[in-house]
């Protein structure tokens, strides 16, 4: 840890790590507890797709994009929550998208409901606090819609369903599906759309961030274990990152990638 730091202070990596609520976790127990495999979803996804972009992207639009944005600066966007040991990553993800698009439509933001997502959704195919994929939950909400956190809030656990559908805040109509690991594309459905629900892969490195840009040189691209929602990006230093909003409390001082 001091080792890398150094590093950090001679400039030669972009992040610092340190203790946190993770430190004394070994990575079994991490992996079992707080990350998912979101790689089998993915794969469905890609050999049958429900979703739209109906938009073409191309350079014209990309030249209109702004260098940087960021969702929090115009309250779209709640405060970081905390998952605990439920392993619910993929409801606060797809929680927070809708929150952004509710905010975008209507003006108003209102925090919305994960727990339902948890306790509802089973038929859909996701697993609770074994977890769930974000695409699953916006096929629920298209059907049954989402409540407020504030009257479906969150337990730190599975429950019933105690969804009432007259309570339903929003309703999902369609999804849009961004190609995978394009970047570009990311970025506009970002600005154009709205905070958006994305899988990442997760190491041991990653559990240590404190501040600064995290890179990685060994993560996958392919298999992805943990849910987060995607709030803005921008450029320091000639470096360009992403706004993250994870789901692990006070996990680093500002999610940046």
């Amino acid at each position: 840890m001091k080792q890398h730091n150094l590093m950090y202070d001679k400039g030669l990596v972009l992040y610092t790590i340190g203790l946190n609520q993770f430190s004394d976790l070994n990575w079994s127990h991490i992996s079992t507890i707080y990350l998912t495999n979101l790689s089998q979803y993915l794969n469905k996804h890609k050999q049958k797709s429900q979703m739209l972009l109906k938009q073409s992207l191309n350079e014209t639009i990309l030249k209109e994009i702004p260098d940087s944005w960021d969702w929090r600066k115009v309250g779209a966007v709640s405060k970081v929550k905390i998952q605990g040991k439920c392993g619910a990553c993929w409801a606060f993800s797809a929680a927070g998208a809708l929150e952004g698009q509710l905010k975008n439509r209507t003006g108003t933001f209102v925090e919305l409901s994960p727990q339902q997502l948890i306790d509802c959704s089973y038929s859909f195919g996701n697993h609770g606090c074994l977890g769930g994929d974000m695409n699953n939950a916006f096929r629920y909400v298209e059907k049954d819609g989402i409540q407020s956190e504030e009257s479906y809030p969150y337990l730190t656990k599975e429950g019933k369903c105690q969804h009432i559908k007259s309570s339903s805040l929003t309703y999902s109509k369609s999804i849009i599906e961004i190609k995978l690991n394009d970047e570009e594309q990311l970025k506009y459905v970002l600005y154009e759309h709205g905070p958006v629900s994305a899988g990442i892969n997760v190491e041991q490195q990653f559990m240590r961030y404190k501040n600064g840009i995290y890179q990685s040189q060994s993560c996958s691209s392919t298999e992805v274990n943990h849910a987060v929602l995607i709030v803005g990006y921008g450029e320091e230093n000639g470096v360009q990152y992403w706004i993250i909003k994870n789901s692990w409390g006070h996990h680093g001082e500002k999610m940046v990638m």
